[in-house]
C-alpha cells in the first residue's frame, strides 16, 4: 500500500438524520439567495429564533459546518435548483 491516504467522497454520503423537508428546502434556497435569517424570517412570517432551528437542523442532515457548505452541498445533491440567468 503506498503512504497516500484516499479521500473519499462526501458529496454522495446520504443525508444524516433524514430527509430535509418543504420548509427546510426553502429556508435553503434562501440561504443560497443570500438572504439573511431577519429577511427569511419576514418573508415566513416566523421568528428569527424559527430560522436559526431551521439552519442548524439542515446543517445537521447536510453534514456540513456553515450555510455556504449547505447551499454547495445541495446543488450538488440536487436539493435544490441552480440559479438561471436571471438570479
Amino acid at each position: 500500500m503506498s503512504g497516500k491516504r484516499h479521500r473519499r467522497d462526501r458529496s454522495i454520503r446520504p443525508l444524516k438524520k433524514g430527509r430535509l423537508t418543504e420548509r427546510e428546502r426553502e429556508i435553503l434556497l434562501c440561504f443560497a439567495r443570500g438572504m439573511n435569517s431577519t429577511a427569511i424570517a419576514k418573508r415566513f412570517s416566523i421568528a428569527q429564533a424559527t430560522v436559526r432551528n431551521h439552519g442548524q437542523r439542515i446543517l445537521e442532515k447536510l453534514g456540513v459546518h456553515n450555510r455556504i457548505a449547505a447551499v454547495s452541498r445541495a446543488y450538488a445533491r440536487g436539493l435544490i435548483p441552480l440559479p438561471g440567468p436571471d438570479e
